[in-house]
């Protein structure tokens, strides 16, 4: 069932007569119309806005026409609840306008930001929180919201989507065995002097059991990846990377930037192929001097709630992260094998000591 920039509520969710976005990922389901098994497939674009236009691009990536004063589109999807065997799917697909469903390939995943720049964007349904006039024009209020929100859903899989400009890019809240592939997320933060450590890329909390696949997080305030009390989920093939020491929506108000590239609490998270790179020519540290990011990937446990048996693996810190592998509060049986770390680093805990340009 195709969704795209329709408004019409009575649509037949069709590729001629599709529904709108906002429509077929928040009320669909609840009005009947979708069912476990499902797949909606979505135009790329770019969605700025809660009346749901999306706007026409150029082949260069340029808005050809800008919607004024727009409310940011910030989908929250509630209840959603599929099985292993029929869970419902959301999927970003190439073709604009396509003669029938379902495409044939997906898009790449962005491995680092070379390819973010260079790989056509285009490809992903794209929600933002600004135009083309760039940051100084970013939504105060859109910048305090989620660009896609998972809460207490079940088997629900996102693939191929883009958000920019939001306080973080994806969350996934409650519920189980949910599924996040080919994601992207740029961008993330809070205007303001006083708006401290807000902004992360991919948030998976109080779910188990969950994937998240071939993702990429550019440019936090606070951290790339959040995986919080998601017991047994899958994390592979994601990359945060740093192309400003510091969020880029405050400009030159302080420090602040990306500070963890991975934030791992809970029991048998495995963590692979995974990495945390600043951008070649990048500033190694914010306009204050303070480096970013100061932490690369981080296991973090309470006396209450302890983190044990996750594995970090193959994974690698490719930045100025003054830790760029460690272990905080009530850790126990966690590894940290394979991988390799640009700068001499100490991973807290077990006392494993790594020094440059060596693989370990």
């Amino acid at each position: 069932r195709p969704g795209t920039t329709a408004s019409n509520l009575l649509a037949a969710g069709t590729v001629s007569d599709p529904w709108s976005l906002a429509y077929a990922m928040e009320d669909a389901f609840s009005d009947g119309l979708l069912m476990p098994g499902d797949v909606v497939y979505v135009a790329p674009g770019i969605y700025v806005s809660t009346n749901n236009l999306c706007e026409p691009i150029d082949a260069a990536g340029n808005v050809v026409s800008k919607v004024e004063d727009a409310e940011p589109l910030s989908i929250l999807m509630e209840d959603y609840i599929g099985t292993i065997a029929q869970p419902f799917k959301f999927v970003g697909y190439e073709t604009a306008s396509p003669t029938e469903l379902p495409p044939v390939a997906e898009p790449l995943p962005m491995v680092d930001l070379a390819d973010y720049n260079a790989s056509n964007i285009l490809k992903f349904p794209t929600l933002q929180t600004f135009g083309d006039a760039g940051r100084e024009a970013a939504s105060t209020t859109g910048m305090h919201r989620n660009g896609i929100k998972l809460k207490n859903c079940e088997f629900v899989e996102l693939h191929n989507f883009h958000t920019r400009g939001f306080k973080d890019g994806f969350f996934v809240d409650g519920g189980r065995n949910n599924k996040f592939r080919n994601l992207i997320a740029a961008d993330m933060g809070v205007a303001g002097r006083y708006a401290y450590y807000k902004g992360v890329g991919i948030i998976v909390g109080a779910s188990p059991d969950c994937v998240v696949e071939n993702c990429f997080v550019k440019d936090t305030e606070a951290e790339g990846f959040r995986i919080s009390d998601s017991n047994r989920t899958v994390v592979r093939n994601c990359h945060a990377h740093i192309q400003h020491g510091f969020n880029p929506f405050k400009q030159l108000l302080d420090d602040a930037g990306m500070d963890y590239g991975f934030v791992i609490k809970g029991e048998d998270i495995l963590v692979e192929d995974c990495s945390v790179r600043l951008a070649d020519g990048a500033p190694a540290s914010g306009p204050l001097g303070v480096g970013k990011p100061d932490h690369g990937f981080q296991i973090q446990g309470e006396t209450s709630d302890p983190s044990t048996g996750n594995l970090i693996l193959n994974c690698e810190v490719v930045a100025k992260a003054a830790n760029a592998f460690e272990f905080k509060g009530d850790c126990s049986d966690n590894e940290v094998r394979g991988g390799f770390v640009d700068r001499p680093t100490i991973v807290d805990g077990n006392n494993a000591k790594y020094m440059k340009g060596i693989a370990f």
